[in-house]
């Protein structure tokens, strides 16, 4: 008997939304990481935006978070790459934006259900 684990993969494909549940993983992964090295006062002032091709798109309320994020990419990639080792990300790019959209379901430690 199989067990749940080893029929999703195959309802995924079925499906045709693998890459659309892989990117999700990947943006809360992402913000969880964000939300884990973010000082305490900036904890909602960057997240994950998009992933496009290889590249993730973090969203920053400020020039200077947005280079403190920067400065984080080597050990968010390593953390991605950890935590989902299926996925290839190249680089990280930064966008500041002063208004962000609505989170993505990463807010104050813990993942929003429906």
């Amino acid at each position: 008997m199989f067990s749940l684990k080893h029929l999703l993969p195959s309802a995924l494909d079925r499906a045709h939304v693998t890459r659309q549940v892989t990117t999700s993983l990947i943006v809360m992964k992402s913000d969880e990481f964000l939300f884990s090295v973010l000082p305490s006062a900036a904890k909602t002032e960057a997240r994950t935006l998009a992933l496009t091709g290889t590249v993730l798109v973090i969203g920053c309320r400020s020039s200077a978070l947005g280079e403190f994020v920067r400065q984080q990419e080597e050990t968010l990639l390593s953390f991605l790459k950890r935590e989902l080792p299926q996925t290839h990300i190249s680089r990280v790019r930064i966008q500041i934006l002063h208004n962000l959209p609505p989170t993505n379901g990463f807010q104050d430690g813990t993942i929003d259900t429906l």
